[in-house]
């Protein structure tokens, strides 16, 4: 695989990442004003790094369990993402 390739699939896989982070966010926060999703949906984003994902998860477990699930599950997408990223695509180029 050539580094051109390699950065495009890079690139397409944060984009898919960060889709997956408003779609979350959206979901968790229906109902609630534009402010609060667009924070919600950086919470999310934030989440990405799996161990902040994991703390967020914990804290609004019980507060808002829409949020912290989605908060969960993209910890869960960090993983995969960073699995991808560096495990694979590296050892590719």
């Amino acid at each position: 695989m050539s580094l051109a390739t390699i950065g495009l699939i890079k690139l397409a896989l944060l984009v898919l990442v960060l889709v997956a982070a408003v779609l979350l966010a959206i979901q968790a926060s229906k109902g609630q004003s534009i402010g609060v999703v667009l924070l919600k949906c950086f919470g999310v984003f934030v989440s990405t790094i799996p161990l902040l994902g994991i703390i967020q998860w914990l804290v609004f477990k019980s507060k808002s369990p829409g949020y912290s699930k989605a908060c969960a599950t993209q910890a869960v997408i960090g993983i995969v993402w960073y699995g991808l990223v560096t495990l694979v695509l590296n050892k590719a180029a």
